[in-house]
C-alpha cells in the first residue's frame, strides 16, 4: 500500500464533525489492510487501546474536509486540549465539565478508582447457549489515575460514568447551561455544520471490517427522506428531516459501541439516554428500544401541547 501527503490541512472544525479523513481499522478496509496486509507483508503496526499516543497516529483515508468518516478525531481533539493547556484530559474534564455541573467522580471520570471497581458494569454478548442469554466479553480502553509519559486517555471511548451522571451533561446541553459554555456557543454547536459545506452523512453511515465489534450500519436514525443527517460541533448526528421515531429537525444524537444511545433536542428541551454494556454495536433489540423510547417521548409531548390548547 502506498501513502501520499494530503492536499489540505486538518482543522478543528473537521475534527469536531468527523470530516478530517480519520478512520479506525475496524471500520475502514484501507486501514484494516494496513494493519493486516493480505499480501503477507509486514503490518504497519498493530491497533490497540493501550493508551499510547502512537495509537492515534494513522494515515487519512479521505482528503481533509471532503467526507464524513468516524475515526480518531475525538482523540486528536483531546490532544489539542491537552497540548494547548498543559493539563491532562482527566483534569480538563473535571475542571470544565464535571465540577461546574456538580457531577462527582463517582458519577463520571476517565479513571475508575479501586473502591468503584465492583460497581463497574462489564461488557457482554448475546449467547443463546447461556442460561442468562449472555456471556462476558471483556473490553475496556486503557486508563490510569495519572498517565505516564507517552500515554494518553482515550478520548473517544474512555468515559466511565453512571447514566445519571451523563444525563446531567445532556441537561446542560438542552438548557444551554452557561456554567460550561455561553448560550451563543451552545447555539453554534447545535447547528448542522455539513449543509453549509455541501457535505452529508452518506450510506452506509458506518462500515465494518470486524463484525464481532460492529455491523455495517446503513442509517443511524431512519427518516422518510434519504441522507437526512448532518453533523454538529458536538460530534453528534443532526436530523435534517424528522426521524421515523419522531425526533424533529435540529435534534441530534450519538452513541457508544456497547449499545449506549442518547439524543438531545434543545428546541423542545428534552433528551434521553439508554445505556447497556452489550456488544456488538447496533443491536437490533436495543435499537428498537431506542426508537420506541423516542416515539413515546414525542407522543407524550404532542399530548401535552394538545392539552394546553
Amino acid at each position: 500500500m502506498k501513502l501520499r501527503d494530503a492536499k489540505g490541512k486538518v482543522t478543528l472544525r473537521m475534527l469536531l464533525t468527523h470530516s478530517a479523513g480519520l478512520a479506525f481499522s475496524w471500520n475502514n478496509p484501507l486501514l484494516a489492510e494496513l494493519y493486516s496486509p493480505s499480501d503477507g507483508s509486514k503490518p504497519h503496526k498493530n491497533p490497540s487501546y493501550e493508551g499510547g499516543l502512537d495509537d492515534f497516529v494513522v494515515p487519512l483515508v479521505n482528503e481533509p474536509g471532503e467526507a464524513y468518516h468516524y475515526g480518531f478525531a475525538t482523540d486528536w481533539l483531546g490532544q489539542f486540549a491537552v497540548r494547548s493547556t498543559g493539563k491532562n484530559l482527566r483534569v480538563l474534564f473535571k475542571e470544565y465539565i464535571f465540577e461546574p455541573l456538580g457531577i462527582s467522580p463517582a458519577d463520571a471520570d476517565l479513571y475508575i478508582p479501586p473502591f468503584l471497581q465492583s460497581y463497574h458494569a462489564t461488557v457482554h454478548r448475546r449467547d443463546p447457549s447461556s442460561p442468562s442469554g449472555f456471556k462476558l466479553s471483556p473490553f475496556s480502553p486503557y486508563t490510569a489515575e495519572v498517565m505516564d509519559e507517552g500515554k494518553a486517555y482515550v478520548a473517544e471511548a474512555g468515559l466511565h460514568c453512571t447514566l445519571q451522571g451523563y444525563a446531567r451533561i445532556l441537561q446542560a446541553a438542552v438548557n444551554r447551561d452557561e456554567r460550561i459554555m455561553s448560550k451563543e456557543t451552545w447555539e453554534k454547536s447545535f447547528k448542522d455544520d455539513f449543509a453549509p459545506r455541501g457535505l452529508k452523512v452518506t450510506v452506509p453511515d458506518l462500515g465494518s471490517t470486524e463484525l464481532d465489534l460492529c455491523p455495517v450500519v446503513d442509517v443511524f436514525a431512519k427518516s422518510n427522506v434519504p441522507n437526512a443527517t448532518g453533523m454538529n460541533w458536538l460530534q453528534c448526528k443532526v436530523a435534517t428531516a424528522s426521524t421515523i421515531s419522531g425526533r424533529p429537525v435540529g435534534s441530534f444524537a450519538w452513541a457508544g459501541l456497547p449499545n449506549v444511545y442518547y439524543f438531545a433536542d434543545p428546541a423542545n428541551r428534552v433528551g434521553a439516554i439508554i445505556g447497556t454494556q452489550l456488544m456488538p454495536f447496533f443491536d437490533t433489540e436495543v435499537i428498537q428500544m431506542r426508537d420506541n423510547l423516542e416515539t413515546l417521548i414525542y407522543d407524550s409531548l404532542s399530548s401535552l401541547v394538545a392539552s394546553e390548547i
